[in-house]
C-alpha cells in the first residue's frame, strides 16, 4: 500500500491514481458504529453487491480478495464506500455519506495530494475539537474501545491523556490525530492493550510503566 494522502481525517489510499480507496474501519467509525469491526460482516453479507463496482482489496495496491479473510482489512473504491455507507442505518449515516462525496470530489478535482514535508506546529495548531467531524470521530472511536474491551470510557480517555500529554481527547492536535488513531485501532483489534497505571512508589522501588503493550 502506498502512503496514504490526508482529507478532513480520512485517510485515501491514493497509490492507485484512478481509483483512490478508503479502509472499512474509517467508514465503521464515522458510521458511528459502537463495535466498528462489525462492519466487515456487513461488507461480506453484501459481496456481491459492492463487488458488482469493482474488486475489493485490503489495499489500493493489493490483488482482489475473496470474501471475509479472516483479521483483514478492507479497502473500498467510491461507489462501493458510498453504497455501503448507505446501508448503514445510523443517525450519522447522512454525514458520512456527504463526508465521502467531498472526499473523492476533492480528491478528482486535484485539490488533495500528498502533503509536502512542513514544519508542524503540534503545541499550537488546530485540535480536533475545532473540526466537528473530527470531534466526532475521536469521541466515536473511543467508545467504541471501550465497548470492545470492556474497560471503562473513563480509563480510555485517561490513556489518551497521559500518553499524549493532553487535557481531554478534544485537545489532540489534528496533525497528529492520524497516528494517535492507529494506535487506537491496534487497542481495537487487539494488538496493543492499555496498561494499568502503576502505583507511585518510593524513588527506591519505583517501576516504569509503558502506556501501552504490545500483546
Amino acid at each position: 500500500m502506498g502512503d496514504l494522502t490526508k482529507f478532513e481525517g480520512w485517510d485515501l489510499d491514493a497509490s492507485n491514481a484512478d481509483e483512490p480507496r478508503v479502509r472499512d474501519l474509517d467508514i465503521a467509525v464515522r458510521a458511528g458504529l459502537s463495535k466498528p469491526t462489525d462492519i466487515r460482516r456487513v461488507i461480506d453479507n453484501n459481496w456481491d453487491l459492492l463487488s458488482a463496482f469493482g474488486d475489493i482489496r485490503i489495499s489500493a495496491s493489493s490483488a482482489p480478495i475473496r470474501r471475509g479473510p479472516k483479521g483483514r482489512e478492507y479497502w473500498l473504491n467510491e461507489e462501493q464506500a458510498t453504497s455501503l455507507a448507505s446501508m448503514l442505518k445510523t443517525s450519522l449515516g447522512k454525514q458520512l455519506h456527504i463526508s465521502l462525496v467531498k472526499l473523492f470530489v476533492a480528491f478528482r478535482r486535484g485539490q488533495i495530494a500528498a502533503p509536502a514535508t512542513v514544519a508542524l506546529d503540534v503545541v499550537h495548531g488546530p485540535r480536533v475539537g475545532d473540526v466537528p467531524a473530527l470531534r466526532a470521530e475521536v469521541s466515536n472511536m473511543c467508545a467504541a474501545i471501550a465497548k470492545a474491551t470492556s474497560l471503562s470510557l473513563q480509563r480510555v480517555h485517561g490513556w489518551v491523556r497521559r500518553t499524549f500529554k493532553v487535557s481531554g481527547i478534544h485537545s489532540l492536535g489534528v496533525v497528529i490525530w492520524p497516528t494517535v488513531k492507529d494506535l487506537l485501532f491496534q487497542i481495537m483489534l487487539g494488538k496493543l492493550t492499555i496498561a494499568r497505571p502503576v502505583r507511585m512508589l518510593p524513588p527506591d522501588r519505583r517501576q516504569v510503566s509503558m502506556p501501552w503493550r504490545a500483546n
